[in-house]
């Protein structure tokens, strides 16, 4: 249910297939998984529990988190208002031109905003601080069953995200008009910052 319950990961996955097609949102879906790992790697590391103890960590943390979100909205206002979307085929990777639209570089960049959009959010790194402790008995190695933990969370979401991201690539070349790819990104661009908003102002 966690997985699939809408959020800024949910929407970033969503506008990465919007902006570069199945592959970005794949990849950004990947960077998420990774998140679950650094988020593991902190609660079985005691890094974690300075979230819970300190107020100025946990400030820092939410703060960079809200300006990434905010930075990854900024990024869609500024594709909506420059009306340029980003389309290439997901499959043989070839560069195309639809209607101005320009093919993007590789998947790199989305790898890395799934991945710091899931890291830095404080909210997860308490989450896993409250819940991987309670799956590991006494004497088990903390950081290993706390990685085999993550692990099976990232593969299930990693698993529903990508079956997001190849729906929404069929549907896709529909939305190849610079009209509605301009409305999506304007659209997907205030969730991404209504959701940094959102974790400015979070608490523990």
């Amino acid at each position: 249910m966690l997985v699939l319950t809408p959020g800024a990961n949910i929407m970033l996955v969503i506008r990465s297939t919007l902006s570069g097609g199945p592959r970005a949102g794949i990849a950004a879906a990947l960077g998420i998984g990774l998140g679950h790992f650094v988020h593991a790697s902190a609660s079985a590391l005691g890094l974690s529990l300075l979230l819970r103890t300190s107020d100025t960590a946990f400030v820092v943390m939410k703060v960079c988190g809200a300006v990434y979100l905010g930075y990854l909205g900024a990024r869609s206002f500024m594709s909506a208002w420059r009306g340029r979307g980003r389309a290439f085929d997901a499959v043989e990777g070839e560069e195309a031109e639809v209607r101005g639209v320009v093919a993007p570089p590789g998947s790199r960049r989305f790898l890395l905003d799934g991945l710091l959009c899931n890291a830095l959010n404080p909210k997860v790194a308490l989450f896993y601080l409250a819940l991987l402790p309670q799956f590991i008995a006494p004497g088990e190695p903390v950081l290993i069953r706390s990685l085999l933990l993550a692990g099976v969370h990232g593969c299930i979401s990693v698993t529903w995200q990508t079956v997001l991201s190849l729906a929404l690539g069929t549907i896709r070349p529909l939305l190849a008009h610079p009209a509605v790819y301009r409305t999506l990104e304007a659209l997907t661009g205030s969730l991404l910052v209504g959701f940094g908003v959102r974790l400015a102002f979070a608490t523990r």
